[in-house]
């Protein structure tokens, strides 16, 4: 059933532009060229509590921190799979971390600040 869902969200968001609110729970994954998040959707009937790789350039970085809220418009593509036999499977390796896609993103706003207490950035992110 789990396949079954990844497959059919992939199918139907790879390639295509999304517009969606997060929240990011990871720090940080510096690249060369780029930052990668790990974000939680919120407010998408289909995709709610859903999580996505965020890549965000260099030059467009927000500084997020675990926590904080986004709204993102960008591009959803479906991670790639093992192209040979026997061969590292990147989509499956993200499978089984619980991660549906990659968004790049275009446009990213950092939403104001919110004084939460830990109790409720708790039930948000889990």
């Amino acid at each position: 059933y789990q396949n079954a869902e990844y497959s059919k969200i992939q199918e139907k968001l790879d390639g295509k532009e999304i517009q969606i609110q997060a929240i990011v729970v990871s720090n940080v994954e510096s690249k060369k060229y780029k930052d990668m998040y790990i974000i939680k959707i919120k407010g998408d009937k289909n995709l709610n509590n859903k999580k996505v790789y965020l890549s965000i350039s260099k030059k467009n970085s927000k500084n997020l921190i675990y926590g904080d809220s986004v709204q993102v418009t960008g591009i959803f593509n479906k991670p790639s799979s093992r192209t040979n036999y026997k061969a590292f499977d990147y989509g499956e390796y993200l499978r089984t971390k619980g991660i549906y896609g990659i968004l790049e993103a275009e446009d990213i706003e950092k939403e104001a600040d919110e004084k939460l207490n830990f109790r409720d950035l708790c039930w948000q992110i889990f």
